[in-house]
Formats: C-alpha cells, sequence, structure tokens
C-alpha cells in the first residue's frame, strides 16, 4: 500500500437527487393544496408530508462528508460530520466484522469492530463532539447487548464520572465514550464499531481491507 485510499459511503449517494425531488414535491403539494385544499384534505397532507420526508432525507445525507474513511500506511481516519478520530496501524490490534453469539446461534451485525492495543489511545485521537454522537449512536448496540443477557441495565447507562486510567483522568464526553467502550468490548469484545452506512462495500469485505493495509503498513517506517 503506497497510495492513500478514500472510502465513500453508499449512504451519501443521490443526496442531490432526492433533495431536488422532495423539494419539487413539496412545491407542488403547496400548489395543489391552495387548489383542492377543501375536497382532499388528508391526502394533501399525507402527499405533504411524503415529500418532506424526501427532502429531508436528502439533504441529510447532503451533509455528511463525502469521503467516511482515509487510508494511508500510517493509519486510518473515520470522518463523521460530527468530527473525525485518526489512529496508527500500531494502535489498532485486531479487526473483524461484528457477530453475536446468543446460545448455539451467531447473529452477523452491520459493524466492523476493532480492538484497541490500549483503550486509552483513543482518548486523544477522537474530537470530543464525535465521541459526544457515538454514545447516542451506539445505543442500539447496547440495547441489543442487554436483550443478549451480554450486560446488565446498569452497564449501558451513561457514566458522568471521569475515567480514570494509569495514563491519567479524563472528563467529558471522551471520559464517557471510553466508559461506554468498556462495556461493548466487555459485551461483543470490540473497542470501537463502524457501521455499514460508513462503507462502500460489506463488512465483511471492508474488515478484509483493513488487515491488508495493516499487514502491508508493516513494510514502511
Amino acid at each position: 500500500m503506497t497510495t492513500e485510499i478514500k472510502i465513500f459511503p453508499t449512504s451519501t449517494r443521490h443526496s442531490l437527487f432526492l433533495s431536488a425531488l422532495g423539494a419539487v414535491l413539496l412545491l407542488i403539494c403547496l400548489l395543489l393544496i391552495n387548489a383542492y385544499w377543501q375536497q382532499a384534505k388528508l391526502v394533501l397532507m399525507f402527499l405533504t408530508l411524503a415529500s418532506a420526508v424526501v427532502l429531508i432525507t436528502g439533504l441529510s445525507k447532503h451533509i455528511e462528508p463525502k469521503c467516511s474513511f482515509n487510508i494511508t500506511p500510517d493509519g486510518l481516519t473515520y470522518l463523521h460530520r460530527c468530527g473525525r478520530w485518526q489512529l496508527s496501524w500500531h494502535a489498532i490490534k485486531y479487526i473483524a466484522p461484528l457477530r453475536s453469539t446468543r446460545g448455539v446461534e451467531q447473529q452477523s451485525l452491520p459493524y466492523v469492530g476493532i480492538v484497541l492495543t490500549q483503550l486509552i489511545d483513543i482518548s486523544t485521537a477522537i474530537t470530543p463532539r464525535l465521541a459526544n454522537k457515538l454514545l447516542h449512536e451506539q445505543k442500539p448496540l447496547l440495547i441489543l447487548a442487554v436483550q443478549h443477557d451480554l450486560l446488565k441495565v446498569e452497564d449501558i447507562t451513561l457514566r458522568f464520572s471521569p475515567y480514570k486510567s494509569a495514563a491519567g483522568t479524563i472528563t467529558g464526553p471522551v471520559g464517557e465514550f471510553l466508559h461506554q467502550c468498556e462495556s461493548l468490548h466487555k459485551a461483543f469484545g470490540f473497542h470501537l464499531y463502524i457501521p455499514s452506512t460508513a462503507l462502500d462495500r460489506s463488512v465483511e469485505d471492508f474488515s478484509a481491507l483493513l488487515n491488508q493495509c495493516k499487514t502491508a503498513s508493516k513494510n514502511y517506517g
């Protein structure tokens, strides 16, 4: 791996088309409301709501970063509309698709999991705003862990106490995020979770790509 690899997620595609379509449909609905409101109130209300949903969906896709990952010989950078995290390959111990086992059943989940060599490394690698956002985005994983008896309810409540480690005490959203990383590691075996919506391929293929890049990085530096 001698050049930078950029990942452009499929979830942000068609954002302009959806935004334009939603705006046009909403305009048509407003014109119809002026002409036929008394005759078709319920239908026009439904069409207006549907048009607004299309417009909002398009706009939400449009504000997402066009590139979600930069992969280089030095490491991996995750780009989110609320910030980023950046890790060297040395800080990453293990990468694999996320699976949850319940009894004899194994369920594949739409995430790529990352185990860090030291959890504390993410404290200086993630922006506080993104840490705060991930506290909420990862709630479905925490709820699933409780449903599968991997965690207790008290394990998934936000902890506002500082995160203490040999490297020091960390407060604020980053400290809360580290507590959550520990809980998720206890449940699923990974510290970080990359959603499939941030990818341009399957979680299996992306996991394989990252492992190939990590192996290739040993030839540099």
